[in-house]
């Protein structure tokens, strides 16, 4: 996997049952540590090996999904699935005539598309998440 490198941490990415997970891998302590992302609790998680680093997350993911269901209350959904671009009128005016041109019936189909095609770069399991820990490469 693919790490990238901020200051003293490296940095990757899971993707699990729609939540993520931001790894922060500390070399000095042998320590990696996660939380979930784009969620209102501060949910973590560590592991000591990379190998560790899925089991864990699943394990977050699903004890924050049943302490939720305990507590009555539906977990929150991490992203609405809403994204918003501001773009200049003259590419907007460019994607709407491609739109068109490929018969895609509307520019939220073309943003979808081009969307999946970038984050399948990272995720090429993306139609797995919702039973499998995903790593970005």
């Amino acid at each position: 996997k693919r790490l990238t490198r901020t200051g003293i941490f490296a940095v990757a990415a899971l993707l699990y049952k729609g939540f993520t997970a931001t790894l922060d891998i500390i070399p000095d302590g042998n320590i990696i540590l996660g939380r979930l992302d784009g969620i209102p609790d501060t949910i973590t998680f560590a592991a000591k090996t990379p190998a560790q680093v899925p089991i864990q997350f699943g394990h977050a993911v699903d004890e924050y999904l049943e302490s939720c269901k305990k507590m009555g209350r539906a977990p929150p959904r991490p992203y609405s699935g809403n994204i918003q671009l501001r773009v200049s009128p003259a590419l907007h005016a460019a994607v709407a005539h491609v739109v068109r041109l490929e018969g895609l019936g509307s520019i939220q189909s073309l943003g979808e598309a081009l969307l999946q095609t970038a984050v399948k770069k990272h995720f090429p399991d993306l139609g797995n998440a919702s039973t499998e820990v995903i790593w970005a490469e």
